[in-house]
C-alpha cells in the first residue's frame, strides 16, 4: 500500500532520543555502525497462529541462549506477516565472509534442546507455512540501544507500533534520508530507524503508537505539525517511489527506558 510520509509522522511518538542521524551505504565501516540482517516473511492463508506457535516456543528461546538480538515485528496489516531484524555485531565484513556463523550455533542448541529428530520435524512444518520470503541487510540508525533481559520476555505486554517501509526514486536515496533527518532534528520524534544496503528497501522505520494506539495526534506536538507543513517535507513527497504502511506490534516487554 502506497501512502505519503506525513499520514505516519503526524503521529505523536515517544522515541529514544539516543538514535541520530547517519549516511547510508557508502561510508566505511566503523565501531559504531550496527548491523542486521532482516527476515521478511508471509505466511500461507491460516498459517499465521502455527507460525508463531513455533517460533515462541523454539526460535526466539533460542536466540536468547545463544546471545542472538532479534528484533520481531508481528504484522497485523501489510504486505509481510513478519520481519524480524537480526543483529550482526560481528560486523558487515566478518558477517559477509562467514554469514552462517550465528545460524550453527543456533542451530546446535536447538537441537541440544529437542534433538535432531524433533527439531528438523518442526523445521520442515514451519518452512511449509511460508508463502514467501525474503532477506537483506540494514545498518542502524545510530547507536544501539540498551539491551537487558525484557527483551525476550515474549510473555510481556505487546508494544503497538507503525512500520514504515519506503523506496526511493533512483538517486534519490541520500536526499531523502537527508529530509528525514531533518524532519527528527527538528522535532524531537525519533523512530528506531534502519537503512539498507542492499534489498527491495531503502529505509525501515519503527513508530511507537501513543497511548497504546487510541490517539494519534498530540496536543503537544505543534511544533511537528508546523514541520509537516513546511516546503522542506512538501519536497519530501516527491523523492519516494514507494511508501508502504503496516500496523503491527513488537514482543518486548518494555521500549527503552519505559514502564512496561
Amino acid at each position: 500500500m502506497k501512502i505519503r510520509f506525513f499520514i505516519l509522522v503526524a503521529i505523536s511518538l515517544i522515541i529514544p532520543q539516543s538514535l541520530v542521524a547517519d549516511n547510508h551505504k557508502k561510508e566505511s565501516e566503523s565501531p559504531k555502525t550496527h548491523y542486521f540482517e532482516a527476515s521478511f516473511t508471509s505466511y500461507i492463508p491460516g498459517g499465521e497462529h502455527r507460525a508463531y506457535e513455533i517460533i515462541n516456543e523454539y526460535w526466539f528461546p533460542t536466540d536468547k541462549n545463544v546471545g542472538r538480538l532479534a528484533i520481531p515485528l508481528n504484522i497485523i496489516a501489510g504486505e509481510w506477516d513478519h520481519v524480524v531484524l537480526f543483529y550482526r555485531p560481528e560486523g558487515l565484513t566478518d558477517f559477509q565472509a562467514n554469514p552462517d556463523k550465528v545460524s550453527r550455533a543456533w542451530e546446535k542448541d536447538v537441537i541440544g534442546r529437542l534433538g535432531e529428530k524433533e527439531f528438523l520435524e518442526i523445521q520442515e512444518e514451519f518452512n511449509g507455512l511460508i508463502a514467501k520470503r525474503t532477506t537483506a541487510v540494514f545498518k542502524l540508525v545510530g547507536d544501539l540501544p540498551k539491551i537487558n533481559e525484557s527483551y525476550f520476555n515474549l510473555g510481556g505486554k505487546r508494544t503497538p507500533v507503525s512500520i514504515l517501509f519506503e523506496t526511493y526514486k533512483l538517486g534519490k536515496n541520500t536526499e531523502g534520508f537527508k529530509r528525514v533527518d531533518q524532519f527528527r532534528e527538528s522535532t524531537g520524534i525519533k523512530p528506531i530507524m534502519f537503512r539498507s544496503l542492499n534489498g527491495e528497501y531503502d529505509q525501515i522505520s519503527i513508530w511507537k503508537l501513543p497511548n497504546e494506539g487510541k490517539n494519534l495526534f498530540d496536543d503537544k506536538s505543534e511544533e511537528m505539525k508546523k514541520f509537516m507543513r513546511s516546503d522542506a517535507m512538501k519536497s519530501y513527497f516527491s523523492l519516494l517511489e514507494s511508501s508502504e504502511s503496516s500496523i503491527g506490534t513488537i514482543q518486548w516487554k518494555y521500549w527503552e527506558g519505559q514502564s512496561p
